[in-house]
C-alpha cells in the first residue's frame, strides 16, 4: 500500500518568520520557488532550443560532406577524362621519331671569329694507344677548338691538339 504524503504549509506568526525556515518569511520562500521555477522553465526552454539547433547543424554538416564526397568523386572524373584525351591527343599528333637533328644534315655552328689572341698548341707526351714517347705526326691528325673567354675584355685561344684516331 503506497501511503500518501500530504504537505501542509504552516504560517507561523502570520507567516512573518517560522522557525523550519531559519526564520524566513514563507510568502517570500513561495515568491522564490516561483521565481526558480519559472528560470528552470525558460533555461529547459532555451536548452531544448540549442539541442534543436545543434541538431539541425549536425545534419547540415552531414550534407555538407556528402555533397563534398561527390564534387571530390566528380572532379576526379572530370580531371581524369581530360588527362585521357590530352594523352591521346599527344599519341596521335606526335609520330614516333628520334630526336636531334637527322643523320648526314650539314652541321651549324658558331661562325670563327675575324681575330685570335693566342694560339696554343698541345702535344700529348706519350701515345694513349702504346705509350710510345716519339710520336709521328701528321698535319691530319690534329683538331682545333677555339674557345672564347669572356671576361672585361673579349680574349680568343686556338687550341690546337693531336687526334688520336690514326
Amino acid at each position: 500500500m503506497v501511503e500518501e504524503k500530504k504537505v501542509i504549509i504552516s504560517i507561523c506568526k502570520e507567516g512573518k518568520a517560522c522557525p523550519y525556515l531559519n526564520n524566513g518569511s514563507v510568502f517570500q520562500i513561495l515568491a522564490e520557488r516561483d521565481c526558480l521555477k519559472e528560470r528552470v522553465e525558460k533555461m529547459e526552454g532555451v536548452i531544448e532550443l540549442a539541442r534543436k539547433n545543434t541538431e539541425k547543424l549536425q545534419e547540415e554538416i552531414k550534407n555538407l560532406k556528402n555533397e563534398k564526397q561527390s564534387l571530390k568523386e566528380e572532379l576526379n572524373q572530370v580531371s581524369q577524362e581530360q588527362l585521357k584525351r590530352f594523352f591521346e591527343r599527344n599519341k596521335r599528333e606526335q609520330p614516333a621519331r628520334k630526336r636531334g637533328a637527322p643523320i648526314g644534315h650539314p652541321g651549324r655552328g658558331r661562325q670563327r671569329p675575324v681575330r685570335i689572341d693566342q694560339y696554343i698548341d698541345i702535344w700529348p707526351s706519350q701515345c694513349n694507344h702504346c705509350g710510345r714517347q716519339n710520336i709521328t705526326v701528321y698535319p691530319q691528325s690534329f683538331e682545333e677548338r677555339i674557345v672564347q673567354d669572356i671576361q672585361k675584355y673579349l680574349w680568343i685561344r686556338d687550341y690546337t691538339s693531336l687526334t688520336t684516331g690514326f
